[in-house]
């Protein structure tokens, strides 16, 4: 795939302690664990296959962080890389992730690299490619002057895999953008609210391209959200997209056909209403995970379902990053999560007071089970591995949740609660 209401932004003001508070265990509790062993295959432009651990291996988390330890491989088949000579290799992430996110007056700029990890462990990186124009020799490279940068989304593209990836030198896998495969793999579709797909290191959610219509009405319908950028009006690089004009020694190279417009971050600029997101690809919205309302990051497509300018977060954090995927665990005051999810329902419909057996792990000790946020008027724990419910009078159509005091899970597909058949007249 290629490519604000003053109201809202109160709401977020007088509400973001809230929200933090209320909704702060996605952060631990939607990452896919490999809990098996499982491991991830990649296919390299000669054929040369071979074998990594997948998904993440390891959540542990203190007062401050959760400690994501993975391999930045995903359990789905990755590659080829067309003319792309690296090779995928276990990072041995630790990603410390905010579980209480801070939003300071002043922004910290993304960096060149990790600047988050999706659910399945792997890396999130921005625009940026690492080349930029070099003005005297008129060519690109890592040594540039650090004022045209080189967009990745497009220079590189002839490069990814058919899951919008590849590797760079040190073998770190990477997305630049949505990945179709991670969205199939959590059940994306473009008619519900996209899934959580992972998060900034400074503790923000992210989403695919689809969200509520209405930021904070999840009744007002699913839409794509749609990105404030749009490529600027220009045939010269002389000027900045803040208005800043540059001296003949930082100019960039005249529009043309070797040098397209968008082939620089500078390219684009963002427009107030011109989209949904502010500059840094986010809003402050609910989402089926944050129903009490979170600021989250949104990874966008256009009207051809191709990859839109930012793509996943753009030049800077709304948030405080946090210190990267090399951190260190304390040696006291940490947990380590029991895994807990849903692998299954049956049946995948009834009516109120029919019960549905519920599989998955991670069960013991669940406080409470939700048919699309309602609860369900009882229910028994079976074992590890089991929780039979009974359906709730006036349930919608929608997830399956189950709470434990640590940690919740959802399922991945909708219970669809069926209506009672009425009596025909006379009987």
């Amino acid at each position: 795939m290629r490519a604000r209401s003053r109201l809202v932004l109160t709401l977020f003001v007088g509400f973001t302690a809230l929200t933090v508070r209320l909704a702060a265990q996605p952060a631990l509790t939607s990452w896919k664990l490999n809990t098996t062993g499982e491991t991830g295959t990649y296919t390299l432009q000669n054929g040369t296959k071979g074998t990594l651990p997948a998904n993440v291996q390891l959540v542990q988390y203190d007062a401050i962080y959760a400690y994501v330890s993975a391999s930045g491989i995903p359990s789905y088949d990755i590659g080829p890389f067309p003319g792309n000579p690296n090779i995928p290799a276990n990072q041995h992430y630790i990603a410390a992730i905010p579980r209480t996110p801070a939003v300071p007056a002043t922004k910290a700029a993304t960096q060149l690299g990790v600047n988050g990890l999706y659910v399945n462990g792997v890396a999130m990186f921005n625009a940026d490619d690492g080349n930029s124009w070099r003005n005297s020799s008129r060519t690109e490279s890592p040594q540039g002057d650090g004022i045209w940068h080189r967009n990745g989304g497009t220079v590189e593209a002839v490069g990814f895999d058919p899951c919008e990836g590849h590797p760079q030198q040190q073998g770190v896998y990477h997305h630049h953008e949505y990945s179709p495969c991670l969205g199939a793999q959590l059940g994306a579709t473009t008619t519900s609210h996209s899934p959580l797909l992972g998060f900034a290191l400074d503790g923000f959610p992210m989403y695919g391209p689809y969200g509520y219509s209405s930021p904070l009405d999840p009744s007002s319908g699913v839409r794509r959200i749609v990105s404030g950028y749009r490529l600027r009006s220009i045939t010269q690089r002389h000027t900045l997209p803040d208005g800043t004009i540059l001296t003949p020694a930082q100019y960039g190279p005249d529009v043309d056909s070797t040098f397209l417009l968008g082939r620089y971050l500078e390219d684009f600029e963002w427009l107030a209403g011109l989209g949904d997101l502010d500059p840094h690809n986010g809003r402050f919205c609910v989402t089926p995970d944050y129903p009490a309302g979170t600021y989250a990051y949104f990874l966008t497509l256009d009207e051809q379902g191709e990859a839109a300018f930012p793509y996943t977060i753009g030049s800077t954090f709304y948030g405080t990053p946090s210190i990267g995927t090399r951190a260190t665990i304390p040696l006291t005051g940490v947990t380590t999560l029991p895994p807990l999810a849903i692998a299954a329902f049956t049946p995948a419909s009834g009516g109120s007071g029919s019960r549905v057996v519920i599989t998955g792990k991670g069960f013991a000790g669940v406080k409470a089970v939700y048919f699309n946020e309602l609860q369900a008027p009882s229910f028994s724990i079976d074992g590890d591995t089991q929780i039979t419910a009974t359906v709730p009078g006036g349930a919608a159509a929608g997830r399956i949740r189950i709470d434990r005091a640590d940690a919740y899970a959802r399922s991945t597909t909708d219970f669809q609660p069926s209506q009672p058949r009425r009596r025909a007249a006379g009987k």
